[in-house]
């Protein structure tokens, strides 16, 4: 007896399961035509919620892209990372239209300095299309970010490129940009290693006289930073970092004039007489920093004859 009554159910409940499905179909279409109108008047905050709720009923992967590109239109940078990366993950045909999706995220999320958002476009790019990880906007990423940007979220969004950075090339152009950021920063000690293995890669002939400028900079300043401190052994290292660094005449002499201070600190009166020498070497004796290394070179002298 209750089999029967069992069996004489199923029907209804097959019929009642389809009439549920036709209505979520039904839902599913209204929100997405609804989004279509919002996404074509430019609504596209609206449009993300509409396609959301349509993807939710009818999961497909016209939604998924739909639901993808209305977010990043309306600059939820996020959750376009994340509906992109579902697409490729999920549906294998659409791997390249999801790769492009998280292209432009990425972009968007560099020209916005959204840290967040591009370590999400970028590992949503590695698990649906590796080795596109930031393709060929790479190298407008670091001129974009290399320019102008002040601020500590520059450093990641640098950071996250790099570490993906297809080539070589590419990445020595985002480390570039790097150190720049973190000089502008005033970030000096972090920013010399970075441009010292530039350097020492060499690949770049402009980059890498630019780096040696600026990494032999930033030694000197904080080679004047530990002097003023009296931290003396400490800021003699930075003073002869940057005499290795870069040899310009201007460049050498001012560290080495630098050094010399630290190393009469000392009491290392050998090193500082050679210092000071080796800084008026090329100078003119009309010249007024010849005068000034003169002064200190008899001072050094006098100190030696009071120490002896």
């Amino acid at each position: 007896m209750i089999d029967r009554l069992h069996r004489s159910r199923k029907p209804w409940v097959l019929v009642s399961l389809a009439i549920f499905a036709i209505g979520c179909q039904g839902a599913a279409a209204k929100h997405e035509s609804l989004g279509d109108e919002a996404y074509v008047r430019g609504q596209f905050e609206t449009a993300f919620a509409e396609y959301r709720l349509a993807a939710g009923e009818r999961p497909a992967a016209v939604l998924r892209a739909k639901t993808g590109m209305a977010a990043l239109n309306a600059g939820a940078l996020s959750e376009a990372a994340a509906e992109f990366t579902l697409l490729g993950q999920t549906y294998a045909d659409r791997a390249i239209q999801a790769a492009d999706g998280l292209e432009r995220v990425a972009e968007a999320a560099a020209r916005e300095t959204n840290a967040d958002a591009l370590r999400q476009a970028l590992s949503g790019l590695q698990s649906v299309a590796e080795g596109r990880a930031i393709g060929a906007f790479a190298r407008e990423l670091a001129n974009n970010l290399g320019d102008a940007p002040n601020s500590p979220e520059a450093l990641d969004i640098l950071a996250y490129a790099a570490a993906a950075a297809p080539d070589v090339d590419q990445q020595d152009s985002l480390m570039f940009a790097y150190s720049e950021v973190l000089r502008r920063l005033g970030r000096c000690a972090a920013a010399v290693p970075v441009l010292e293995s530039l350097v020492r890669r060499g690949r770049v002939t402009r980059m890498v006289a630019q780096a040696r400028t600026w990494a032999a900079g930033c030694a000197i300043t904080i080679g004047r930073q530990e002097l003023d401190s009296r931290r003396l052994e400490t800021a003699t290292k930075w003073f002869a970092r940057a005499i290795l660094l870069d040899t310009d005449t201007g460049v050498a002499r001012t560290a080495r004039i630098a050094m010399g201070d630290a190393l009469a600190g000392q009491g290392d009166f050998a090193a500082s007489l050679d210092a000071y020498q080796r800084a008026r070497d090329g100078l003119s004796e009309a010249d007024t920093l010849y005068t000034i290394l003169d002064r200190k070179i008899n001072s050094v002298f006098d100190a030696r004859r009071t120490f002896r």
